[in-house]
């Protein structure tokens, strides 16, 4: 069981590390005046998508605890789907 929690956790960081870089390197073109909107939109929406997964993936983590308030995963996937779905940046980034 140990294995598995520790494959999820391997997954969550590697996505949370290529969005970190992808942002610092939109970021790094864009201070440099190489960056398009496309390319910033890309970004937005790529790490959008990528978080809503990145939080399912915690929540399971945790089992049935994951959709309990008191562990803090719950809050957060709310606060994500918020921003991916209701803020629609997914969506409209992918315009």
């Amino acid at each position: 069981s140990n294995q598995l929690v520790q494959e999820r956790l391997v997954r969550a960081t590697a996505m949370v590390s290529s969005m970190y870089l992808l942002v610092e390197r939109v970021t790094k073109d864009f201070v440099d005046g190489k960056c398009s909107l496309p390319a910033i939109s890309m970004a937005k929406a790529y790490n959008t998508k990528l978080a809503r997964e990145v939080m399912a993936i915690c929540r399971e983590s945790l089992g049935g605890n994951g959709i309990v308030l008191e562990h803090g995963i719950a809050s957060k996937f709310c606060d994500v789907e918020s921003m991916y779905t209701y803020e629609g940046t997914y969506d409209i980034c992918t315009l």
